[in-house]
């Protein structure tokens, strides 16, 4: 997962095994996503270039030598990472604080008993497919990328017949 990490505006920082989860962003140990302190925490961003008014370093792959930078912006988000108290954070893009209509699954991702021993439980992301809104059919690793959103394999979210596969839910 972690050669994704970051190639498409997704909330990257909400998914397990991610490099920030476990020490910022893990709900289960008491993160709240609804408050002002951790409500980056499932917003979308993706790797931006250093021309973006919007761009912050990032140290996730400095080990190695890589300077990239990220932006919240880039896809509509806040950013309540760099300020937390900034005018609308906490963020809530995916409408799930106080909703009844929220995401369920943020939480943690799916149960196993959902995809385990299914016929997607070999897929890098399935234990997070769907768990909190973002483009999910555009995301190599889940069940509809392969066979019917894979850009390399000719689609082009641009049409109107291939344009549900960047459609967030």
């Amino acid at each position: 997962m972690i050669s994704q990490y970051g190639t498409l505006c997704a909330p990257w920082d909400a998914i397990p095994d991610t490099p920030w989860y476990a020490g910022s962003c893990n709900e289960s140990a008491g993160k709240d996503y609804c408050t002002n302190a951790d409500s980056w925490c499932d917003d979308s961003w993706c790797y931006v270039s250093e021309d973006c008014p919007t761009w912050t370093a990032s140290s996730v792959f400095s080990d190695n030598g890589y300077d990239l930078g990220f932006s919240y912006q880039a896809r509509g988000a806040k950013d309540c990472y760099t300020d937390a108290d900034a005018t609308g954070c906490p963020d809530d893009p995916h409408g799930y604080c106080g909703d009844p209509c929220a995401c369920k699954y943020g939480a943690g991702g799916l149960p196993e008993a959902f995809w385990m021993g299914g016929d997607h439980e070999n897929l890098s992301f399935i234990s997070q497919h769907g768990a909190v809104r973002s483009a999910w059919d555009s995301l190599p690793g889940t069940p509809w990328h392969a066979g019917s959103c894979d850009t390399s394999a000719g689609k082009d979210y641009c049409t109107k017949s291939d344009s549900w596969c960047a459609a967030p839910w």
